[in-house]
């Protein structure tokens, strides 16, 4: 295992190269790489270093990539094995600010099909990202996994939720618009929004948004904010992100 506040604190990025975590390690602490390079999110310098993560890691804790700007890259190694069982983060109860790579840089970022638990604010703040599917036998998705902050908005333009998720937290897309409401759109498992809360515990402002200029909240459906598309995995509509 890589221990609590390993590599944590150093204000420029210690790792002048792509990083490989080995495959025999199976946890990374809480913490354990946060806050490396420059945190400002306007910032001319970001790294463009690749993090790529061993195949048997099986928990990756809270905060242990948050405020990691070294990596605009994070690969995960034999993506497409369904074992063992990954969670990222293991806050239930937190907020954005628990999340693993919280406020990181990466714009190329892609689940393994193992992950079955997404924590509290797994990747919020993260600008850069515009895509994401999350992979089928997630089951959690955590307060504010999703969630941007008036400094760190979230660009997140398309997102698919798995037809396997039993449990959506409080807030978990609650976007600062960044920069036109009509362009978000998450794609549901379900044949239409009553269908999906029948079948998954979905926690209180789910989908909303705080304009950028005056904070007005709108909330689902009502919301020009985003869009819902309805699918059918595998089928018609799944948009395979």
């Amino acid at each position: 295992s890589i221990a609590t506040n390993a590599f944590k604190g150093h204000s420029s990025c210690r790792y002048q190269s792509d990083l490989f975590i080995p495959n025999y390690v199976l946890e990374i602490g809480t913490e354990a790489f946060a806050t490396l390079g420059n945190t400002t999110p306007s910032a001319t310098f970001l790294a463009d270093f690749t993090l790529t993560i061993g195949k048997n890691i099986t928990l990756i804790d809270n905060k242990a990539f948050s405020s990691n700007r070294c990596f605009d890259e994070i690969l995960f190694v034999d993506p497409n094995a369904t074992a063992p069982g990954l969670t990222i983060g293991s806050s239930t109860t937190g907020g954005a600010s628990d999340g693993v790579f919280n406020q990181c840089a990466f714009a190329n970022f892609q689940l393994p099909k193992r992950t079955i638990k997404l924590g509290a604010g797994a990747v919020s703040g993260c600008s850069a990202l515009t895509e994401l599917s999350l992979p089928e036998g997630l089951t959690y998705i955590g307060n504010a996994a999703f969630s941007g902050t008036s400094s760190y908005k979230m660009n997140l333009r398309k997102l698919r939720i798995p037809s396997t998720v039993t449990e959506i937290g409080n807030d978990v897309m609650l976007l600062w618009m960044y920069p036109a409401p009509e362009e978000y759109k998450i794609y549901i498992p379900a044949t239409d929004m009553s269908d999906f809360t029948d079948r998954v515990k979905v926690g209180a402002n789910a989908w909303r948004y705080n304009s950028s200029s005056g904070g007005v909240q709108y909330n689902t459906p009502s919301s020009p904010a985003m869009s819902f598309s309805f699918f059918t995995p595998g089928g018609a509509g799944d948009p395979g992100i």
